[in-house]
């Protein structure tokens, strides 16, 4: 249960002098990396076995904001690296990482977006876990994509939108008809979000769940207000794929250079080879959709876009 303590007290609060609880959630975090699916045998074979649970959701319920963030990273962690543990508690764990999914409080939200992603991969397709906090999920998720995530501006906060964007797919490989009547409004954001995704597991699970939710809803291109915009941006994340990553972020950002200079785009990473039929059969789907003179005509792209649409998804 959430303290409930007067605004004079809040104030009071000093985050150093929690240092130490931080410090001990950094280690556990540690363990988890390190020892994997046996840090349950650690936890249940220690005396504090019986009490790991309860400790850990009052770190995520703590006051302090560095506590809980550490929290998260616990618990994303537990869920990526020795999901027994957390399976039982997953309910109550849920609902305190969406109630933290609040861009007022930037590393918090990063890390309790990026743990609700961790959770959305292992349910698999057991959606029952999920379904009773989705519709919080998504009016949470869904304005961190949009770029209204802080007064009406596009949130400046170093890692969200991808995150959101990421745990987004995630949430959609769950069960597509989670985010599928809610797709026409956020399709474009998304795409946008999902061309910044760095890491390669978090990038593929999330692209599948873009690939699935359009399939659940087919029509949501079709219906968006903008389709030129919401078609541009399902391009250009697809063209992502092309794109050497940055050596130090790991995000493949696609350049002026690369859109109108000497053609350099990349063929399409072998690893992720299911992906690229799936978007090459997209585009078609698209184009045959939308016709050739929306196609044609209503798209404006740069020459190497589509020299590359040509090249690599015969498309002409």
């Amino acid at each position: 249960m959430k303290h409930v303590v007067s605004q004079n007290a809040l104030d009071e609060i000093r985050e150093e002098d929690y240092d130490h609880i931080t410090c001990c959630a950094d280690v556990i975090d540690g363990l988890v990396e390190g020892l994997g699916e046996n840090f349950y045998g650690l936890v249940v074979g220690s005396q504090y076995g019986n009490h790991f649970i309860t400790v850990l959701h009052s770190l995520c319920c703590d006051l302090v904001s560095s506590v809980r963030v550490s929290a998260f990273a616990v618990l994303g962690d537990l869920a990526r690296k020795c999901p027994s543990i957390i399976e039982a508690a997953l309910p109550e764990f849920l609902k305190e990482v969406v109630e933290s999914i609040d861009p007022q409080h930037p590393n918090v939200c990063n890390n309790s977006t990026w743990a609700l992603g961790e959770i959305c991969v292992r349910c698999g397709k057991n959606a029952a876990i999920i379904r009773p906090f989705v519709n919080e999920i998504l009016s949470r998720l869904i304005p961190l994509v949009m770029g209204n995530a802080i007064d009406s501006n596009k949130s400046t906060i170093p890692g969200l939108t991808e995150n959101a964007a990421a745990t987004i797919g995630r949430l959609s490989r769950v069960d597509a008809s989670f985010v599928k009547d809610d797709l026409p409004r956020f399709l474009s954001g998304w795409c946008e979000g999902l061309s910044c995704v760095a890491d390669p597991n978090e990038r593929h699970d999330a692209f599948e769940g873009l690939l699935l939710a359009i399939q659940c809803n087919p029509q949501a291109i079709m219906s968006s207000k903008n389709q030129v915009a919401t078609v541009t941006a399902i391009i250009m994340c697809i063209v992502s794929w092309h794109v050497p990553q940055d050596e130090e972020t790991g995000v493949a950002y696609i350049t002026s250079e690369q859109l109108h200079g000497p053609y350099s785009f990349l063929p399409f990473p072998a690893i992720a080879s299911d992906l690229g039929h799936s978007f090459q059969q997209l585009l078609h789907e698209i184009r045959r959709a939308l016709g050739d003179e929306f196609w044609n005509n209503s798209l404006v792209m740069p020459q190497n876009v589509k020299r590359l649409l040509t090249e690599a998804y015969s498309l002409n």
